[in-house]
């Protein structure tokens, strides 16, 4: 009998971390039964799993207030227990902090593996205090950069031996035929809108930018999504295009010239490996796991954190050099190649199989 595998995270909207999870269970689903839980609510993510046979469940649990949360909560262990899953594969901090330490009370037979995405010191407020106390006791953790891993080895108690470096999956497809190119250059910005992805930095840096006119086009939903429209008003002299979420985005991507990732803080992004997939060159700042996909000057180019004035004149040289953009370009792609599910799925496969 295969193994059963419970995989859980916030939500099936379209985010990096979602997106990894819907690819992630088709290939564990060759191996072990494997079925995906949302805590919060449900999303496009759905009719890909769908589309897989994949077996899933909403909890809306951000419907509710915090008492039937978690009364709701202890329902679902009751109904885990159950089921007798044999590995837990859990995402974010919320995740983890909810449902990771009732698992670890109710279900301590089963193995934990906890997966981090993101900076666990970006926040100190008592959520993450212990969300950070409930990694330490985690049987595994899995992160998807080496930064990553740096930070988790800097927490108290963390055993090295626990922590594993799985970089994102990534579809690997052919070179994609370019539109030709116009007189405009063409800029595309994928993350969500959030205050730590730094769309006010891009937008600080391009507003300097006057000789060349731009038309960028945002991918992504969020709280700041009005904030950036407001800001992107105020500048006149280039072109902007609100999309919000789209899960296939290589259409869009054989119409850019270029990406920008100006994001403050990262694991391993989802939107920086796919750009680079479709023949992109990244402009990015050097945080987190950025310095593992990116490498200066070859594929892209990796900025100071947080100079908007190196931002602004990398912006324009890519631009302005039809030349450079094309090397860059052709060297985006070849890099990409270093990231495969594959590789990622075989990665998991020799985790969840270690005592």
């Amino acid at each position: 009998m295969k193994r059963k595998v419970l995989i859980a995270v916030g939500s099936a909207s379209i985010g990096g971390a979602e997106k990894q999870i819907a690819t992630l269970a088709k290939f564990l689903n060759n191996k072990y039964t494997c079925r995906v839980l949302f805590l919060a609510k449900g999303g496009p993510l759905e009719k890909n799993l769908s589309e897989e046979n994949i077996e899933y469940k909403i909890s809306n649990l951000s419907k509710f207030s915090r008492p039937l949360k978690v009364l709701i909560v202890l329902n679902l262990i009751r109904r885990i227990r159950k089921e007798r899953y044999d590995i837990f594969y859990i995402f974010l901090p919320q995740a983890v902090l909810l449902l990771g330490t009732l698992l670890r009370i109710f279900n301590p037979e089963a193995k934990r593996i906890y997966a981090v995405r993101g900076s666990i010191f970006l926040k100190n407020d008592l959520t993450y205090r212990l969300y950070r106390r409930e990694l330490a006791k985690a049987d595994t953790i899995i992160c998807n950069s080496h930064f990553l891993e740096r930070e988790l080895l800097s927490l108290t108690k963390m055993k090295s031996e626990k922590i594993h470096v799985i970089h994102n999956g990534l579809e690997l497809r052919p070179a994609i035929e370019k539109i030709a190119l116009s007189d405009f250059k063409k800029v595309i910005v994928v993350a969500n809108f959030k205050a730590y992805k730094g769309h006010d930095l891009f937008l600080r840096a391009i507003k300097e930018i006057k000789s060349i006119k731009l038309i960028v086009t945002f991918v992504g939903n969020g709280s700041e999504l009005e904030k950036i429209i407001k800001q992107s008003n105020e500048i006149k002299h280039h072109e902007f295009r609100f999309l919000g979420e789209v899960i296939d985005l290589t259409e869009i991507y054989k119409d850019q010239d270029f990406a920008v990732h100006p994001s403050r803080t990262e694991g391993l992004s989802n939107a920086i490996l796919e750009a680079t997939a479709n023949t992109l060159p990244v402009i990015c700042f050097k945080v987190g796991g950025n310095s593992e996909i990116i490498s200066d000057g070859e594929n892209g180019f990796l900025i100071e954190p947080f100079d908007e004035m190196q931002l602004k004149s990398s912006i324009f040289k890519l631009a302005s050099d039809d030349v450079l953009r094309k090397k860059l370009s052709e060297n985006a792609i070849s890099s990409a190649r270093r990231f495969s599910w594959e590789n990622s799925a075989n990665n998991h496969f020799r985790v969840f199989e270690r005592d």
